[in-house]
């Protein structure tokens, strides 16, 4: 029983576990706050690429395409993750 007697240490291993936590705490809200800046810029970049396209319909499809992945490229979306389908036959509007 005499080990447990010295307690020498044993704040300094309370305040390492507390430092390790607080540090895994901190990298968890970075990522987070990173992930939702992300998703902020991706919908901006879908937004602008949505409303630059529609001012060319229903007259030039390929020309809402166009301007489409432009704007999406500009505002920060990637060019080979960029996919715009316009579709002819749903031009109704009810």
């Amino acid at each position: 029983m005499r080990c447990f007697k010295d307690e020498r240490g044993t704040v300094f291993v309370i305040v390492v576990a507390a430092l390790v936590a607080l540090l895994g705490l901190a990298a968890i809200t970075i990522d987070v706050g990173l992930l939702f800046l992300s998703r902020g810029r991706l919908i901006n970049a879908v937004d602008m690429a949505a409303l630059s396209g529609a001012q060319f319909l229903p007259e030039n499809p390929v020309a809402a395409e166009n301007a489409g992945r432009d704007y999406a490229v500009k505002n920060g979306a990637r060019a080979d993750e960029v996919n715009i389908a316009v579709i002819a036959a749903e031009r109704i509007i009810s």
